[in-house]
């Protein structure tokens, strides 16, 4: 498993914010921006990128308003 403990600032693709992101890191590991709140997926690990989640076409997604 490929992980690192490490403190870093990544840029969130929707907003352009610069996210903290500590603690121990995995690539496919979900944040959420602080800024705009949206959901993200760690796709590198040095240095820290981050891109938007796939969803496979197979996997429901349930919004909280789906409910």
């Amino acid at each position: 498993m490929n992980t690192v403990i490490i403190t870093k600032k990544a840029k969130c693709p929707s907003c352009d914010e610069r996210i903290p992101i500590g603690g121990r890191l995995m690539l496919h590991q979900l944040v959420t921006c602080s800024n705009c709140e949206e959901d993200l997926e760690i796709v590198k690990l040095n240095p820290v990128i981050l891109d938007f989640p796939y969803y496979g076409d197979d996997e429901e997604i349930f919004w909280e308003d789906d409910y």
